[in-house]
């Protein structure tokens, strides 16, 4: 998560920090300050956990209360229109709301230094006293249909969704509430009102019809704002909006990098006079009114006006309650879990991505008797060759020599691959699986695999993993073939001795993991059907996706390397390839800082079999 640390905490500069979740408040600040932070109006404990609100995605830690970065968890008022809009104020005890400077301030030159005090009750409700002004405190209910305007009082009590009318300013009550239900008499009483509701002389809301900044809900058509007003009214109908305004922006202010891109239905946001398009929205914006053209007839409303600073932290908490944008980098050390492995069972598990979903659970692999290979497509430069690495390396990290054999055929010389081929569990290297070597071993493989199923016939036992408990049977073999289009374009003896590797009709304890950048003609309906683990990462079209996992979706996956939908069973998932990298991602690290050199995973499992001593499998 992308957090930020104010200037006022550092004494120099914002910092920018990307902290995991979990991480503490005290790993974030470490070595930035020696002060205790705000985040909002929570002052936080060094123990509070990255996560947990309101340490969320776009917060900001301050040395004192501040903007909101977060939604509040309780109960708080939200000014939805007028010149200070987007304001968000807690309830913490007895507020009193006004222009004077401090914590629960609006900047409204038409309301008191102490307008209106607030208090929450035991109901969840809000006890309202007016401070005595010339003007009053203003009070609209919802009874679900419409509004209704129950006047400037000096004393009421609000409840979920009602606005108070201060000022030039509207405030909504939002919150957790215990009661939110109308008493009978209240309910005849709305009920009447609707027989009234046509009546021309009942007021109308004066917020009716404008953005709210607080709340993304809507204004995807095109709209202009003209008048003195019009970049602070177009920072609400941004906001409004809860996405970037669609190229070429009206203005470019650094809180927009918060919100996620335009929607194909967003029109064009233009600010300044211009003659309106037909279907053009105009929101004409004046220090102390606004004007909606463009809309049923010409409405006057209140002013709208958002702040660049409230809209910063309105844009911050918006990226907070968004699902956090997945990592474009995971490694292998991050992911992987001793659990997830049983180094002494008949299946070889590994851990190869995360899962693009909320709890980010690992991506993990099992290939036993049932489900033995597993088959990888994608465009050039979107992770097929990283995601064999990884594999290659977890399983030779998890079963050593005496258990796992491995042959390799395209690893290349500079590719994710190579390192793997100095594994000591690695019989065979091939750099490319177009040459005359790729042919012999395939066609060695292919034979090997009809001795073993000879041997296994003899053996008298009645399939691989009971052979393979008596201790008896050879060990396990992974079969790595990387660009196996280039093999199977190539011959036809390399394309049969494929299919018979992976379509055998008893399991030998052989693995095939092929990989391809052109599945069109390389994956055959038999070769689909074998490799019960499917994966499609970015594809250069939907009949490559189709081809291999049967939907079109991995053609409209973004740009990422190791970005993938993942097929096993009919059951399908979008994942994130984990890097064969050893060394895990620093909890907590500056945005700007470069990440020191990893370990590659196979150079780690070098080190560690020569720091055991152990042998390196003869040739076959």
């Amino acid at each position: 998560m992308r957090l930020t640390i104010d200037r006022s905490l550092t004494d120099t500069h914002d910092v920018e920090i990307d902290a995991a979740v979990g991480a503490t408040v005290s790993e974030v600040l470490d070595g930035a300050t020696s002060k205790r932070a705000w985040c909002g109006s929570t002052l936080l404990d060094p123990s509070h956990e990255v996560g947990t609100h309101p340490l969320l995605h776009g917060a900001r830690l301050r040395d004192g209360p501040g903007p909101h970065t977060a939604a509040p968890a309780g109960l708080h008022l939200a000014a939805i229109a007028g010149p200070d809009a987007g304001v968000v104020i807690d309830i913490d005890g007895v507020v009193a709301i006004g222009s004077a400077p401090g914590r629960h301030e609006i900047r409204d030159d038409a309301i008191d230094p102490t307008h209106v005090r607030v208090e929450s009750t035991a109901s969840g409700a809000l006890a309202c006293r007016d401070a005595g002004t010339t003007n009053g405190t203003g009070w609209w209910r919802y009874d679900g249909q419409r509004w209704w305007w129950s006047g400037r009082r000096r004393r009421f009590t609000a409840r979920q969704g009602d606005i108070l009318t201060v000022g030039n300013t509207a405030l909504q009550v939002r919150g957790t509430f215990s009661d939110l239900s109308h008493k009978d008499a209240r309910r005849l009483l709305f009920a009447g009102r609707r027989l009234l509701a046509p009546l021309p002389w009942l007021p109308s809301p004066p917020w009716s019809g404008l953005p709210d900044p607080t709340a993304a809900t809507g204004w995807t058509g095109a709209v202009r704002v003209t008048g003195p007003g019009a970049r602070e009214a177009a920072r609400a109908v941004i906001l409004a909006r809860g996405r970037r305004p669609p190229a070429p922006l009206p203005f470019d202010e650094e809180w927009l990098r918060w919100l996620p891109a335009a929607s194909p239905s967003d029109g064009p946001l233009r600010c300044g006079p211009a003659p309106r398009a037909p279907t053009e929205l105009t929101l004409e914006a004046h220090a102390n009114h606004s004007r909606l053209s463009g809309a049923p007839g010409t409405a006057e409303r209140l002013p709208i006006a958002v702040s660049e600073r409230t809209a910063e932290a309105l844009a911050r908490t918006l990226a907070g309650a968004a699902a956090v944008p997945w990592s474009h980098e995971v490694r292998w050390a991050d992911i992987d879990r001793p659990l997830m492995h049983r180094p002494y069972r008949a299946d070889l598990s590994v851990a190869l991505g995360v899962a693009c979903s909320p709890d980010r659970e690992p991506w993990v692999v099992v290939l036993n008797g049932r489900a033995p290979h597993l088959l990888a497509a994608g465009a050039r430069a979107t992770g097929t060759s990283t995601l064999l690495a990884t594999l290659v390396g977890g399983l030779a990290h998890h079963y050593d020599s005496r258990r796992l054999r491995i042959v390799l055929i395209g690893s290349g010389t500079d590719a994710p691959l190579a390192p793997c081929a100095n594994l000591p569990h690695v019989t065979s290297a091939t750099a490319s699986a177009d040459c005359d070597d790729a042919l012999r071993v395939l066609i060695s493989l292919a034979s090997q695999a009809t001795q073993r199923r000879d041997a296994l016939k003899h053996s008298g036992a009645p399939d691989w993993q009971t052979w393979e408990a008596s201790g008896h049977a050879p060990r396990r073999l992974l079969v790595v073939v990387d660009d196996f289009d280039l093999a199977t374009g190539r011959s036809r003896k390399a394309a049969a001795a494929i299919e018979a590797l992976t379509t055998s009709p008893v399991f030998v304890g052989i693995h095939v993991a092929l990989a391809t950048h052109r599945p069109a003609g390389a994956v055959t309906p038999a070769l689909r059907a074998a490799c019960h683990h499917s994966l499609a990462l970015r594809s250069a079209s939907e009949s490559d996706s189709r081809g291999v996992i049967g939907v079109p979706d991995a053609a409209a996956l973004e740009a990422v390397p190791g970005r993938a939908v993942v097929s096993v069973a009919g059951t399908r998932q979008m994942v994130q390839v984990a890097l064969p990298l050893a060394d895990a991602s620093p909890r907590v690290r500056r945005a700007d800082a470069e990440l020191a050199p990893a370990l590659h995973l196979a150079d780690a499992v070098i080190m560690r079999t020569r720091q055991e001593g152990s042998a390196t499998p003869r040739l076959p």
